[in-house]
């Protein structure tokens, strides 16, 4: 069976359930971000062969295919339909990973120039496209109706602050200096 169903051809597709929705609509712009960060993240993951990122990235990546599901159930018709939710639990795990990563870098009070080593590059461009899945995430809920849903935002938010620990951490132990910005 080929890969390619040109269901999609006229600008729809599906979500959980078989609804039909446009590819620009809201829920799918969501998803779109997540899996792009994800995807982002598998790339990261396979230029270090640093356990503690690997093991960190790839509950990640599992955490945001969870994510995704949980929007798609969201929006479903499907009575009874019970997707795995993102937690307060999830939030507090991200932050004592920040807490650990924090401890082992100088603090900072300015803002940095990204830079550095590719992969330290490539964290904070993880950074910036979990901030634009933070905002389709809000842009979705918006559009629903929905009031907060504060774990996947929580989360999202979270991960956007591991994320650039983790690139400093990694441009510090790859023995470059970070710059910082002066207005």
């Amino acid at each position: 069976m080929p890969i390619y169903t040109r269901l999609g051809d006229k600008g729809n597709t599906s979500v959980i359930g078989g609804v039909r929705l446009p590819k620009d609509h809201p829920l799918i712009e969501a998803l779109g971000t997540i899996d792009e960060l994800a995807s982002l993240l598998g790339y990261i993951r396979s230029l270090t062969d640093e356990d503690y990122l690997i093991n960190i990235i790839k509950e990640v990546q599992v955490d945001l295919h969870r994510m995704s599901a949980e929007l798609a159930c969201t929006y479903s018709p499907i009575i009874g339909r019970k997707c795995e939710d993102i937690s307060r639990n999830d939030v507090a795990r991200l932050e004592l990973y920040i807490d650990e990563v924090e401890a082992n870098i100088p603090p900072l009070d300015k803002f940095i120039v990204v830079g550095g080593s590719e992969l330290s590059s490539l964290l904070h461009f993880a950074r910036a496209i979990c901030r634009r899945a933070e905002r389709r995430v809000v842009t979705f809920f918006k559009s629903q109706g929905v009031e907060g849903h504060g774990d996947v935002i929580a989360y999202l938010n979270r991960l956007s602050d591991l994320l650039f620990v983790l690139a400093r951490k990694v441009g510090l132990e790859e023995g470059f200096e970070e710059e910082y910005w002066t207005p």
